[in-house]
């Protein structure tokens, strides 16, 4: 399989302070209401807020608005 890039995508986050979550703190997700997600074979190698950067070599983008 080859690279795919998803744009437009509604991701639920365990981004950060970086410190291990216990408890309560289980429950803090974050949500990126229009971001992007990079896959490379089976793996998620990058994503982010807004638009992607420029230069991702991929095979298929799809669009999730």
């Amino acid at each position: 399989m080859g690279a795919i890039l998803l744009v437009n995508a509604r991701i639920c986050t365990l981004r950060g302070t970086g410190e291990p979550r216990r408890g309560e703190a289980l429950g803090d997700l974050d949500v990126i209401e229009q971001g992007w997600v990079h896959i490379q074979g089976e793996a998620i190698e990058e994503l982010g807020d807004g638009m992607p950067p420029e230069g991702l070599e991929v095979d298929m983008v799809i669009d999730l608005d």
